[in-house]
């Protein structure tokens, strides 16, 4: 009898968990406060504890699907194809403010590989610049040969900043200004001859962009969003080219020392709208997952679209309430129950 009672209790048991899994999540551990690490330094303890609005959003889906989805984090400190983390870094799901496009789906041959979820917060560009300089660097238009920009190389905050300034043309081409020279890792270089594109191969190692005439600022490439902070505040670069996110936060750390400028939307700009209140036009990150995967790819679009209310809890309304997913968890059980 005993031995019937304890084979029914285990099968009771195993009915409830058969059905858990744990995924596997590469994050971006630089890009405080929407996903970093609590320790930024590669192989330290606390190097794969990931923090910010997006490791909360997988908290709180984990606590909506009653535990059906499991997450692990590991930390991934290079951000460059970070989208393609559930390919090549062994996890399943890839993190870190990752703006949705379409090119960052699909490898170098060209073949789709990962999908994008639901959007999962908002994005405009800016510059992070010395407190002193704030009269001086309002606009990009008023960078010269003067300044040098940091930049990491492959973020959408780097291709936008290019486009704004006019070092490339387009977004969707990327072709450098002819006479603007190409500094690569090997110490080798390429000078653009206007068909050179910033999207090519060859120049996935570059260092530097060095302007062609002194109405282009220097473009100095970073590995890291952290490391470009100390550059900033001892003065080797006049800028900083990222999402306002990401600079709003830093500049708060350092209120007297740093200051954003230069906020906006790059659809808003060729419409004519200069005012960030106004601009309806944003970017949008979202989780990337293999194209394979269609359970967990459906299952977080599912909770990602709940969780956020489609959209209408934003980066602003979880920092004022940084249990904002938390409670919506709790919704979702209270209407699923």
């Amino acid at each position: 009898m005993k031995r019937r009672l304890f084979f029914i209790i285990f099968v009771l048991i195993s009915s409830l968990t058969i059905h858990a899994e744990t995924y596997k999540v590469g994050f971006y551990t630089d890009f405080e406060p929407i996903s970093y690490a609590a320790s930024r330094i590669e192989g330290t303890e606390n190097f794969d504890q990931a923090l910010g609005y997006e490791p909360d959003l997988l908290r709180a889906i984990e606590r909506a699907s009653k535990g059906e989805l499991c997450f692990e984090f590991q930390g991934i400190k290079v951000w460059e194809n970070i989208w393609m983390a559930p390919i090549q870094n062994n996890v399943d799901i890839g993190i870190g403010g990752i703006t949705i496009e379409d090119t960052r789906t699909k490898d170098s041959s060209g073949d789709k590989k990962i999908v994008f979820t639901k959007p999962t917060v908002d994005f405009h560009q800016s510059l992070l610049c010395l407190f002193s300089n704030k009269n001086a660097i309002k606009h990009h238009k008023d960078l010269n040969c003067s300044d040098t920009v940091g930049a990491v190389r492959g973020t959408t905050g780097e291709y936008r900043f290019l486009t704004q300034t006019g070092i490339i043309n387009n977004l969707n081409d990327g072709l450098i200004k002819k006479g603007v020279t190409v500094v690569l890792k090997d110490r080798g270089f390429k000078r653009s001859d206007g068909n050179l594109s910033i999207y090519s191969e060859e120049l996935k190692s570059r260092k530097y962009l060095i302007p062609s005439d002194c109405s282009l600022p220097l473009v100095r490439y970073f590995l890291a969003e952290d490391s470009m902070i100390p550059a900033l505040l001892e003065k080797h670069i006049s800028a900083i080219a990222r999402g306002y996110i990401g600079n709003r936060i830093v500049a708060e750390q350092y209120p007297e020392d740093l200051v954003v400028t230069a906020i906006y939307s790059l659809e808003c700009e060729a419409q004519g709208k200069k005012s960030r209140e106004v601009c309806k036009e944003k970017e949008q990150a979202g989780m990337t997952v293999n194209i394979e995967n269609e359970k967990l790819f459906t299952a977080l679009n599912k909770y990602i679209l709940f969780l956020t209310d489609e959209g209408a809890i934003t980066y602003e309304k979880w920092l004022d309430d940084p249990q904002v997913f938390e409670k919506r968890a709790d919704l979702y059980l209270e209407r699923n129950s």
